[in-house]
């Protein structure tokens, strides 16, 4: 298994039977940040290093690409939230926030962040997600649900194709801490907590729980 070392300077390759470090991807003196996605077909590894996004190849341990940020004027430093490949691995989502410099109040840094879409081979990025909070890709990559802070609608669903709205879930959003799709991506379950400590089941045509645990 696949863990990043606690210095943030390394990500280590696991023996699972003996849970001894056999390994490590190359790296170098760029610190990694905490959110690392591993492709679909278990060939590559993308995560964020200090001022830039990189892939490893798993299999060869090397480093593939690194793409780095342009300066902007006011740009004191970015960071990402969760990263994940899509379903054939040609593309990464990514959530980015940037942080800027306020000339009215340098005590009360700006924040801009979306949620983007970038290709695998340059890591150009392609096109820009609706962005609401931490998010789970459904199975097929035909929908994308986020965590919003909603206390009544605290799960959106939409479709990534069209970007359009199909579902809002009637669940606390504070307290939601898991989201899963079925694999066939009709049906969506959450867990949540302390408040209620259950786990729902959703119907994705509906919004309506079908089960309750």
């Amino acid at each position: 298994f696949i863990r990043l070392r606690q210095d943030q300077k390394a990500i280590e390759i696991f023996d699972s039977k003996t849970f001894k470090v056999i390994d490590t991807l190359e790296n170098d003196t760029m610190g990694i940040s905490k959110f690392i996605a591993v492709s679909n077909d278990k060939k590559y590894l993308v995560s964020a290093v200090t001022n830039a996004l990189r892939i490893w190849d798993i299999s060869t341990r090397k480093i593939i690409l690194t793409k780095y940020i342009k300066p902007e004027e006011n740009l004191i430093g970015w960071g990402t939230g969760h990263i994940t490949f899509n379903c054939d691995n040609t593309k990464i989502i990514a959530a980015i926030t940037k942080k800027y410099y306020n000339p009215g109040d340098p005590y009360k840094p700006i924040y801009k962040g979306g949620l983007y879409v970038l290709d695998f081979l340059t890591l150009d990025s392609l096109d820009e997600l609706p962005s609401r909070g931490d998010f789970k890709v459904s199975n097929t990559c035909k929908y994308i649900a986020y965590k919003t802070s909603d206390k009544d609608y605290g799960v959106e669903i939409y479709n990534i194709e069209t970007k359009k709205l199909v579902n809002r879930l009637f669940i606390n959003g504070p307290s939601l801490t898991g989201m899963e799709f079925s694999p066939d991506d009709k049906y969506i379950v959450t867990s949540n907590g302390p408040d209620a400590n259950c786990l729902l089941y959703w119907d994705l045509n509906n919004g309506l729980i079908t089960y309750k645990y």
